[in-house]
């Protein structure tokens, strides 16, 4: 059941909506809290529904550990969290990496192994994330003991299960177990950013991909794109992917809201982003955050002096990137962005108290930054696209014009009768300066515009230029989002799903 399907917005949300707060008041909220527990298992066997076996037996499971760490002394504690994170990865191990690890042996051996079918369960990487924090604080002492209703709603409350955000125990049961009462304020606030996520999800990538997905399937089958076709179909995905996973989690948080819960911000404007490691602080940040408190920090962090530093940080890229997907490209993915990061640290120390340094934070200097981030952002996410090293490595070669300069035929005869000479052989795309003008424009609107949370949320506040936009219960504000609404229900002829569904 996707959030950009009619039977989840005309049936299932306005049914557990509409239950949810009627039973709010009963007995000081339980039954609207097993009501909402009841939806989101409901909701996550919608897809296949033998996976709800795979999460009972993980809920039960960490559950029971958890206990067992607070009842036990810190030594036993230490053996039951090692035990509790080896089962959860092995668990995440068996069903999202088998497939992997079998074909890479082949391919070392030269032999012929074979695993069968491996039907991965959704969201595993998600809420196994989540139980892993959760066991990883009751042995610091950070966690608390809650009741096992209380515990599963905390995983599985629908709107963060499928692709997050990745939450804390501390900042959500408090909220999933107070007592609250119907604020309409909040409610249409949370709707009101639902709306605009599947704006974004709805109107912008499931278009965009059509520029997309034929240059990456033509690297794929061996057909190098040239210049113009490589940057299209890069910038194509560039924007995609930023609007389908924005778009989602603008969704989780205002359903969220629409239930009485606040989630954590997931993006902040990232390709507005002048470094690689602002980047980072931008997108997917509860994955950041994740990563950093629970691998790079326990790693040493950056506390053993340059050489560790550097190891611990590439080690968690590399990781954070194999997370993404089962696959070396995502691994390889991974590891770019952790050279990418090296290069800022080292740079950074060399330039501290320089001219340099101060130039960089303003006027040229400081669109110089934003450019070089972007670049190396987008020559990333070829890798993180591509299905092969070879395909990606045929984009790179296309991007910095190593297949060649083709334009679109009609173009060609103007410009040779100006002397300039190109190929006429036909593009992947051909695109009009319509296609130019959408892909560019989403670029523009992703880097330079306020983002969704910043309009409805006011987190983080909005620039001064743009605050009249600011949501607020207004009609104007109301007509708006019922013609996204309105325009959105027209399009919903036939649902994708979103991209990071199969991470």
């Amino acid at each position: 059941m996707l959030f950009n399907s009619h039977i989840f917005l005309f049936a299932f949300l306005p049914v557990v909506f509409t239950g949810f707060w009627l039973l709010t008041g009963k007995a000081d909220g339980t039954w609207a809290r097993r009501w909402i527990l009841a939806a989101s298992l409901f909701f996550f066997a919608w897809w296949h529904p033998p996976d709800l076996l795979v999460l009972g037996c993980s809920l039960v499971g960490n559950f029971l550990i958890s206990r067992l760490i607070f009842a036990r002394s810190p030594r036993s504690a230490h053996w039951l969290l090692a035990l509790g994170v080896a089962g959860n990865l092995s668990l995440l191990g068996y069903f999202k990496y088998t497939t992997l690890v079998v074909a890479t042996a082949h391919w070392l051996a030269g032999g012929s192994f074979s695993v069968g079918d491996i039907v991965l369960p959704l969201a595993i990487s998600f809420f196994t994330f989540n139980q892993i924090a959760y066991l990883v604080d009751c042995h610091r002492g950070e966690g608390a003991s809650y009741s096992f209703d209380d515990y599963c709603l905390f995983i599985t409350f629908f709107p963060h299960l499928i692709a997050g955000p990745i939450v804390h125990h501390r900042e959500m049961m408090p909220q999933l177990t107070a007592t609250r009462r119907f604020d309409a304020m909040m409610v249409a606030q949370g709707a009101t950013l639902f709306v605009l996520g599947l704006g974004k999800k709805v109107l912008l990538p499931d278009t965009v991909a059509r520029y997309a997905t034929p240059v990456f399937l033509q690297a794929n089958l061996g057909n190098a794109p040239t210049l113009l076709d490589a940057w299209l179909g890069a910038l194509a995905y560039t924007s995609q992917l930023y609007f389908d996973f924005s778009g989602y989690s603008d969704m989780a948080i205002g359903l969220g809201m629409m239930f009485g819960i606040v989630f954590p911000v997931n993006f902040a404007s990232p390709y507005r982003a002048t470094t690689i490691a602002d980047f980072w602080r931008r997108w997917h940040i509860t994955l950041s955050r994740f990563l950093r408190e629970y691998l790079y920090i326990p790693l040493g962090g950056n506390r053993s002096g340059p050489t560790r530093t550097s190891i611990n940080l590439m080690t968690t890229m590399l990781l954070g990137g194999l997370w993404h997907g089962a696959g070396w490209t995502f691994v390889a993915w991974g590891g770019l962005h952790g050279c990418y990061l090296l290069i800022h640290q080292r740079f950074s120390a060399a330039i501290i108290g320089t001219r340099l340094a101060a130039a960089l934070t303003r006027g040229p200097g400081l669109v110089a930054c934003w450019a070089i981030t972007f670049i190396g952002v987008v020559f990333g996410w070829v890798l993180f696209r591509a299905d092969t090293f070879t395909s990606a490595m045929s984009l790179w070669k296309g991007m910095v014009g190593m297949n060649g300069i083709a334009l679109p035929e009609r173009h060609v005869a103007a410009l040779a009768r100006v002397g300039l000479e190109f190929s006429a052989r036909p593009l992947i795309l051909n695109p009009s300066v319509e296609v130019l003008a959408w892909i560019l424009g989403l670029v523009a609107i992703a880097a330079l515009l306020p983002n969704s949370q910043q309009l409805v949320r006011h987190a983080p506040p909005m620039p001064t230029w743009a605050r009249w936009a600011e949501w607020r219960p207004s009609l104007p504000w109301a007509l708006g989002t019922s013609c996204i609404a309105i325009t959105v229900v027209l399009h919903l002829t036939q649902v994708s799903e979103f991209l990071y569904f199969k991470f």
